[in-house]
């Protein structure tokens, strides 16, 4: 297990932070996620259902998993810092071109992800992630479930207002690949 040298924070969710930091060892900039609220046992159940489906997704468009450490007293875990920022740092400033080629690989993304059982319930621009090349990659899936890796999920968080299918608003609504097709819309 590496050790790394936090710098700053550069996002915030619903329950962890993540970090841009130093790997001590090599001088990598990476990206740290760690769970803010490490003393809840929901909240850990949910960050290491992340990690696994992180570790069992083989796509290009899926954040890269470094390493993780979820029995850690502060669970965490590492991937590339992506340099870019979010998609939504470049909101106004794509082509038509760019934006057709970003929707067709996430739908492509989106297509491999339905293909095995799961689904990521919030995609949208924030948790699209661009690194110094222009490239993408798909990052948090803190409310998405795959039952290769997981079989609980977390049945009540309906995702982000605006991007969130409206049946996910519903109580007790079931989250199916179709929330997803809703926010790539």
């Amino acid at each position: 297990m590496a050790f790394y040298n936090l710098l700053e924070k550069i996002g915030d969710g619903g329950f962890a932070d993540v970090w841009r930091a130093v790997r001590q060892d090599t001088g990598e900039e990476v990206a740290v996620k760690m769970l803010r609220d490490f003393h809840n046992p929901d909240a850990r159940h949910r960050f290491e259902r992340e990690v696994r489906i992180l570790k069992g997704l083989r796509h290009r468009r899926v954040i890269r998993l470094i390493e993780a450490n979820v029995t850690a007293p502060q669970p965490f875990y590492v991937m590339p810092l992506m340099k870019g920022g979010a998609l939504t740092r470049w909101a106004g400033q794509l082509t038509p071109q760019i934006v057709r080629g970003i929707l067709t690989e996430l739908a492509d993304f989106l297509a491999y992800l339905h293909e095995q059982g799961g689904f990521h319930r919030d995609i949208k621009p924030d948790n699209l992630l661009v690194d110094a090349a222009g490239q993408f990659a798909v990052g948090d899936f803190g409310l998405g479930n795959n039952p290769r890796y997981t079989v609980k999920f977390t049945a009540n968080a309906a995702g982000t207002c605006g991007y969130a299918a409206p049946e996910l608003t519903m109580p007790g609504a079931q989250a199916t690949a179709a929330a997803d097709i809703y926010s790539l819309g």
